[in-house]
């Protein structure tokens, strides 16, 4: 800066430093089930002083502060919009960053029931809400994945033979199927 009054002058020199604003983003899974943790974490340089502003969309998160890795589980299902900005200790705020995760609710157990004749067993349950099909394991060895009907018939039994089915939901989220033995 140069001043002037008349004949006099005066400059003087002044420095002035730019500092970038801290650059990163959010590492998510796409998927969770309720109940079940998954790893969130910070994907950019981490520097001494920098501060970390995350918002877990009402998730319980471990440790829940700093870059992480955090273990974060939600109680609830739906859509959870992850948050973070980041500021540097000479005041510059990131954009916010933002990872979108489908929280899933596990689905109910199927609710198996058997009608015997002297050489079948046939087993059958009401459709499971949610349910993309089932997966039925027999003692027979026999194994089926089906989508529909929600019965399955044992052919072919000697008199007093026994027969256990295993029918477990098939989920196609996140969450592990659920299954009932009889």
């Amino acid at each position: 800066a140069v001043y002037s009054d008349g004949p006099c002058f005066y400059t003087a020199n002044d420095t002035i430093f730019v500092h970038d604003a801290p650059t990163g983003g959010v590492i998510a899974p796409g998927t969770a089930c309720v109940g079940s943790a998954v790893v969130v974490n910070y994907n950019g340089t981490t520097q001494p002083g920098y501060t970390y502003n995350w918002d877990f969309a009402g998730g319980t998160a471990t440790p829940g502060t700093g870059p992480g890795p955090h273990n974060i589980s939600w109680a609830t299902g739906g859509v959870k919009f992850i948050q973070l900005t980041i500021e540097s200790p000479e005041g510059c705020i990131s954009p916010i960053y933002t990872s979108m995760v489908q929280v899933a609710s596990p689905l109910a157990a199927p609710q198996v029931s058997c009608d015997n004749t002297t050489t079948s067993i046939e087993f059958t349950w009401p459709s499971v809400p949610g349910a993309a099909g089932y997966s039925v394991t027999t003692t027979t060895g026999q194994i089926i994945t089906q989508t529909a009907p929600t019965t399955w018939t044992v052919t072919g039994l000697q008199p007093q033979e026994q027969v256990c089915v295993t029918v477990t939901t098939e989920t196609g989220n996140a969450c592990q199927g659920i299954s009932t033995q009889l």
